[in-house]
């Protein structure tokens, strides 16, 4: 994509991307700051982005599979407690006309520096219902520290705070008490939309599954709807494409050993993404944590009905009855979870042109998430904010 929107003297302007933690090839969060920089350069920004590792969990850099076309630093720099004297002298060095860290629960006193700081959200949850106690005490712990940041550290910093969706944008405009300015746009989403074609009927309904295997996305709540499927009518005209990876890998082996209509695919990569989506009928996403997930984007995209939690930002991306259905994840959400489904499932059984005319809509209406409709807005949220621009702060 080489689009180019033009502002005045934007060759001089320096922009400084800070992820708080080391790439892993761009997923999730790194794949916004991949074609956030990416955009920012193609448009005659100067471009840095800085990786910390300090991290304890990745300390060795990974060789990565696309390199970006803005410069990449590493370095150590302290977490959380403070804007240290390293990270103060790495921003001195750059000496950026604005700053844009991954989120404000990384880096808090980066605004201290006097640089017009946009503080993504990117992993700062807002919407914990249907978390354990021990990780709402966490956040709780977060929120509490951060209210006392906005007091103390904050008073003279020239903050803007990026939020990926509408219950966020709320919810930091009343922590903050509407001091700070709030732009919300969500992630740009790259999907091969040539590649996103519809297959004959398969022989069975295909339901999938695509991301982390783990608990916060709700990974045990899924196990839960296969159980509940392949114990109803339908079971024998269904089959589960599993796709992904992660900590439950060995309790989704032991289930396919059990069932013979599961279909695991370890670590796709994207353009097995774009074949496992497009050949599938259905999406079931309960995640339990999410800000903006990439992969219901990506269903969606592809014209996938979604069944997903009620989580804000999930009921954000579908459209209730047109794209999808946001359930409740309460006791009895398996039951909830299969009747949703089940009006799809027969819609593909009695009339699949009517299922692809479905299909086609639900693509037609989720262009909203793609790269060249989202990457402007950022675009336009950079020049608004930068300083000593008309507007700006």
């Amino acid at each position: 994509m080489n689009q180019s929107y033009g502002v005045q003297n934007k060759a001089a302007h320096k922009i400084l991307l800070i992820l708080d933690g080391m790439l892993s090839n761009w997923k999730g969060t790194e794949r916004f700051f991949y074609e956030f920089g990416k955009f920012l350069t193609q448009n005659g920004y100067e471009v840095v982005m800085l990786q910390n590792s300090a991290r304890k969990k990745i300390k060795s850099h990974i060789k990565l599979e696309i390199e970006p076309p803005f410069k990449l630093v590493t370095k150590e720099f302290g977490i959380l407690l403070g804007l240290t004297p390293k990270l103060q002298d790495i921003i001195r060095d750059f000496n950026p006309d604005l700053i844009y860290v991954n989120s404000v629960n990384a880096l808090p006193f980066v605004p201290m520096s006097g640089i017009t700081t946009v503080f993504g959200m990117h992993i700062l949850h807002n919407d914990i219902k249907y978390l354990p106690l021990k990780f709402k005490f966490k956040f709780k712990l977060k929120y509490l520290i951060l209210l006392i940041i906005i007091k103390i550290a904050w008073r003279k910093s020239k903050i803007v705070f990026h939020a990926l969706n509408s219950s966020q944008e709320i919810w930091i405009k009343k922590t903050t008490k509407d001091r700070y300015e709030v732009y919300k746009v969500g992630n740009p989403v790259q999907f091969s939309e040539k590649k996103v074609i519809y297959n004959k009927k398969n022989e069975k309904f295909k339901i999938l599954y695509f991301g982390s295997w783990s608990k916060s996305k709700g990974f045990l709540n899924f196990i839960k709807i296969l159980l509940y499927i392949n114990s109803s009518k339908i079971k024998d005209n269904v089959e589960f494409v599993i796709a992904g990876g992660g900590e439950m890998d060995p309790k989704i082996t032991e289930l396919s050993n059990k069932f013979k209509n599961i279909t695991i695919i370890r670590s796709p990569n994207d353009e097995e993404k774009i074949e496992i989506m497009s050949s599938s009928d259905i999406f079931i996403y309960p995640s339990l944590l999410d800000n903006f997930p990439y992969v219901l984007a990506e269903a969606q995209i592809s014209g996938l009905y979604s069944l997903v939690s009620d989580l804000p930002a999930l009921k954000e991306i579908i459209i209730e009855g047109k794209t999808g259905a946001a359930i409740s994840l309460k006791k009895g959400y398996e039951e909830r979870f299969y009747n949703e489904l089940l009006k799809i499932y027969e819609l593909w059984d009695k009339d699949y042109d009517k299922f692809i005319d479905l299909r086609k809509n639900i693509k037609e209406l989720s262009q909203r998430f793609r790269s060249e409709y989202v990457l402007p807005q950022l675009l336009t949220m950079v020049e608004k904010f930068l300083p000593n621009k008309n507007g700006g702060i």
